[in-house]
């Protein structure tokens, strides 16, 4: 996640804090029960004021930054071969593949299978269909 706007408007503090909360979702990106409120008491703050400080700094919400981090490491992945893509659900934090895969499409624009299957060939990721 890249802070909105122009870099200067935000202190050192607001770049530690950022750099926290992507700390704390890769070091629990596997884990399905990764939750706002476990982000919120890993970096001290209230959900609503974790919420309102990210959605202020980046203009996404504390889930969107999860599951876009998320699509964004099962596109990594998949690109990279790293694993089939019921490996590549769990590594990411789903136990659904169905779920994965309607996340995956509505994030990408594609199945995770077609990009397996396509995505390779380009080397490159779809634009997100929802930023």
């Amino acid at each position: 996640m890249r802070p909105k706007g122009d870099n200067s408007e935000h202190s050192d503090e607001d770049e530690v804090f950022l750099k926290k909360v992507m700390a704390v979702i890769e070091s629990n990106i596997s884990n399905p029960d990764l939750s706002v409120e476990m982000i919120a008491l890993d970096v001290g703050f209230s959900a609503t004021h974790l919420y309102r400080k990210l959605k202020q700094y980046t203009s996404y919400s504390t889930k969107e930054i999860i599951i876009n981090y998320r699509m964004q490491k099962a596109a990594d992945m998949i690109l990279n071969r790293a694993g089939n893509i019921s490996e590549i659900m769990y590594a990411v934090g789903f136990s659904s593949l169905a779920s994965f895969s309607r996340s995956f499409k509505a994030r990408y624009g594609i199945a995770p299978s077609a990009y397996a299957a396509n995505g390779a060939i380009d080397n490159t990721i779809p634009s997100p269909q929802n930023p």
